[in-house]
């Protein structure tokens, strides 16, 4: 029930960022996701304290009565006066068609002709109708924009999907052994746990400005998370080539910088992929394929540790599943290169 919960306030709240920021969306997706790692360096030392002095009973009331300010939040959020501008693309032969305002980039639309009912008219909630027929336009508009469907209709949609799999698949794998493996290799558990804490504190100062570095146009979001998944793939490789307690905290810094920059663009890249009408079910199967990964990497780990006795095999097979995910990325990368070029040319 909990993690329903978590997974039905996190997708919405990114689908709100993108409604309210459009200019400086990854800037506002990055400095809403430090929330989410603030919160897991603060409540580890929070927990611990509030169960030594209340007990679990009590402590668990606590954060009940703290998580239902959640509702407060959200409760703060309302709808834009003016629904925001619709695009369509046709990704056969890279045309947009206009819809009240510009492209993703700015760019001025092609000829090319669009049927009204392809089109979904959010007009339609808003009328005066009957109940039963605006459930049924709604449940008529859900079963168009389907994720299934838009993934095989979009192939670079449904490549990315496996690529989010991957990436959340090794994403943790670093944060579940690195420690124990430090103290294996003679480091204080101490020490040892502060190496989590520098994985987090470069998690935090990434999140926070990566965004501003992709808005100003030094940098394109898919470029950035090809090399952030490298990257990945180098450090968590590096963590078993040495025990020197000095180079592993500057390598979890590294890796907290790169792990902070993939989770925050997991959920940007699907953006640029698809339309405005097709971002909400296509988030929410991200985040879905992406939570399937975390779990399923996690086990992974713990499976190849108990048969090989070391943790050498899991961040070797972590590494290596970066280097698959920065593979499966590449014809993603290229396609985004290519349509981000045609939008700049014109």
């Amino acid at each position: 029930m909990i993690g329903t919960g978590m997974g039905l306030v996190n997708v919405p709240s990114l689908l709100i960022v993108g409604i309210y920021f459009k200019r400086k969306l990854n800037l506002a997706h990055g400095l809403v996701m430090i929330g989410s790692c603030t919160g897991q360096l603060i409540f580890v030392t929070l927990f611990a304290y509030l169960n030594t002095t209340y007990g679990w009973r009590g402590t668990l009331l606590i954060l009940a009565g703290l998580s239902a300010n959640v509702m407060v939040c959200g409760a703060v959020f309302r709808p834009l006066k003016k629904p925001p501008s619709r695009t369509w693309t046709n990704y056969s032969d890279n045309a947009e068609v206009e819809l009240g305002a510009a492209g993703p980039y700015g760019k001025k639309p092609n000829n090319v002709s669009l049927e009204e009912s392809d089109v979904p008219d959010y007009k339609d909630f808003h009328d005066n109708e009957k109940i039963s027929k605006r459930s049924f336009d709604a449940l008529k508009h859900l079963g168009t924009v389907s994720a299934i469907n838009i993934c095989i209709t979009i192939p670079m949609l449904a490549l990315y999907q496996i690529c989010t799999f991957l990436v959340g698949a090794a994403i943790f794998i670093p944060l579940v052994h690195l420690v124990n493996k430090a103290v294996i290799s003679g480091t204080s558990k101490e020490n040892a746990a502060m190496l989590a804490t520098i994985i987090g504190a470069g998690n935090i100062l990434s999140r926070g400005g990566y965004g501003w570095f992709v808005d100003n146009g030094y940098i394109s979001a898919h470029t950035l998370f090809l090399i952030a998944t490298l990257f990945c793939a180098v450090e968590t490789m590096t963590f078993v080539l040495t025990d020197i307690y000095s180079i592993l905290a500057v390598l979890c810094f590294l890796y907290g910088i790169h792990f902070g920059i993939l989770a925050a663009l997991s959920f940007i890249i699907p953006r640029l992929l698809v339309t405005q009408e097709q971002v909400p079910p296509v988030i929410g199967l991200t985040y879905f394929v992406h939570s399937m990964g975390n779990v399923t990497g996690s086990v992974l780990a713990g499976w190849l540790y108990d048969i090989t006795g070391s943790y050498t095999s899991s961040f070797v097979t972590c590494a290596g599943i970066y280097a698959l995910a920065a593979i499966f990325f590449l014809p993603i990368y290229c396609f985004l290169s290519k349509q981000h070029n045609l939008d700049q040319s014109n």
